[in-house]
Parts: structure tokens; sequence; C-alpha cells
């Protein structure tokens, strides 16, 4: 655990140095931490509630326009992580996540509607 949050640590730190050194079209607008719970709302409610899903933690950065926005994330699930080995061989699950516990997102937004200034 200590390794991989070294490595998300460093990885996040290189990652906002370039996009800042750089500048121009590669620096976000907006550069933020991220928390997030990632799950099926079913998993929540009735008589078995399950466990398939995680909390994340990690560095988000955001392009936008008039029109759109690009969001791109890496983080980290915060879960604890268990091993098995089956007919594949072993593997890993990181609260509802099957694999290694560190997530990366992106996401484009195209806006409908908004709200006038």
């Amino acid at each position: 655990m200590k390794r991989l949050n070294w490595i998300f640590v460093v990885t996040a730190a290189l990652i906002a140095a370039s996009l800042l050194v750089t500048g121009c079209a590669l620096e976000p607008d907006h550069l933020s931490i991220e928390a997030q719970h990632v799950s099926h709302v079913s998993q929540h409610f009735g008589a078995n509630p399950t466990n398939f899903g995680y909390n994340t933690i990690g560095l988000d950065a955001r392009w936008e326009n008039e029109h759109a926005s690009l969001d791109v994330s890496e983080g980290v699930i915060l879960d604890s992580c268990a091993g098995y080995v089956n007919a594949s061989g072993p593997f890993t699950i990181c609260g509802g996540s099957i694999g290694p516990r560190e997530t990366f997102n992106a996401r484009v937004n195209i806006y409908v509607w908004s709200k006038q200034e």
C-alpha cells in the first residue's frame, strides 16, 4: 500500500508539473483533487446489500470551452485489497474492482443547457 501511494503521488506530481510547464493547449482550465464513490444504486437498498463499489481519491484535470468539457483523472482505490487465485492465475480485488488499485477516468461532457450569467 505505501509503495502504491508513493507511485501515485509521484505520477500525479509529474503529470501536474508537465501540464503546468508546457502551457498552451495542454494546460488545463482546472486542476483539482477528486474524491469519488463508484457503485450501483441498487446495492445499497433491499434485503441483501452487496459490496460491488469502491472509493477513490485522485487528481483531475479539466479542459473546457463554451460547448463541452474534457475531464481526465488518475486516482487510487482507497478500499482494502485481497488476493485470489483461480484457473487463470492470481488476481486482486480492491473494493468492488477487479485488478490493481490504480484507476483512470476520462469523461467528455457536451453541454445541453447552461444557466446564463
